[in-house]
């Protein structure tokens, strides 16, 4: 089967699971935009993701402003493919641990020039590993991701300081453990979207909630491949204070 990702995006209301109505954005056959991350800087809101030619990926941005309008912009491309551009801030400073897995790491990446240079600053992980997030949470940065070549291959990392040294925390083996978007605190609880893979890659996202020490999960909801007519899968969730973004899986 043949297949094309698309980025479909809507401004955030007050359902955020609401995704009935999302625009999709259009582009050429030869090329797929996956894997889509938000972030505001300075009052205008970028869209970060994997930019696809069917050879190799790289990362590229849009301005929210004008992402229909307007080609996306390369702006992070190494000889290794390059995926799920997982962005945040600290500091002041703006950082991203794209996947990379055929590099067999992970780099922390830093924003020299937002949002177009970018440089690499840290190793935080020797071995491959697919779609990883950092985030902050009561005092502790925590890394999720997981062994390359196995979706089902919890694993995470821990650190005081994404720039400093990361120390193992836990793995273990979880039904769909692959990252599908940022983390994030809902009802009170870390809320982490993953994937469902199981009957097609990318088919759905399943959210699970997890409360400390990250040894336990519990699937509270889904986002099925049926939110937009026609399409098949549907393998991430981003959102931030005015927009709501996914990825969605067409067959061509």
């Amino acid at each position: 089967m043949i297949t094309k990702w698309k980025i479909g995006f809507k401004t955030r209301g007050s359902d955020l699971f609401d995704l009935s109505g999302l625009n999709v954005w259009e582009t050429p056959d030869t090329q797929y935009e996956a894997d889509p991350f938000l972030i505001k800087h300075n009052g205008e809101n970028f869209l970060f993701y994997e930019l696809y030619d069917h050879k190799k990926g790289v990362i590229a941005y849009s301005r929210m402003s004008n992402l229909t309008t307007v080609a996306p912009v390369i702006c992070l491309e190494e000889d290794f493919h390059l995926s799920y551009p997982s962005i945040f801030k600290h500091n002041g400073e703006i950082y991203m641990v794209p996947e990379m897995g055929a590099s067999s790491r992970i780099g922390l990446y830093r924003a020299v020039g937002f949002p177009d240079k970018w440089e690499v600053v840290k190793t935080i992980y020797g071995k491959p590993t697919t779609d990883n997030d950092i985030f902050f949470f009561r005092g502790v940065w925590y890394l999720f991701t997981n062994n390359y070549g196995n979706d089902n291959s919890l694993l995470i990392l821990k650190s005081n300081d994404p720039l400093g040294n990361w120390e193992f925390h836990y793995t273990n083996e979880y039904h769909h453990s692959r990252g599908a978007g940022h983390p994030f605190i809902r009802n009170g609880k870390l809320t982490r979207p993953t994937q469902d893979g199981d009957e097609l890659y990318g088919r759905g996202v399943v959210l699970k909630e997890l409360q400390l020490p990250f040894y336990q999960e519990e699937i509270v909801d889904r986002i099925e491949p049926d939110i937009v007519p026609g399409i098949v899968g549907v393998h991430t969730f981003n959102y931030n204070e005015d927009w709501v973004c996914v990825d969605l899986k067409y067959k061509i």
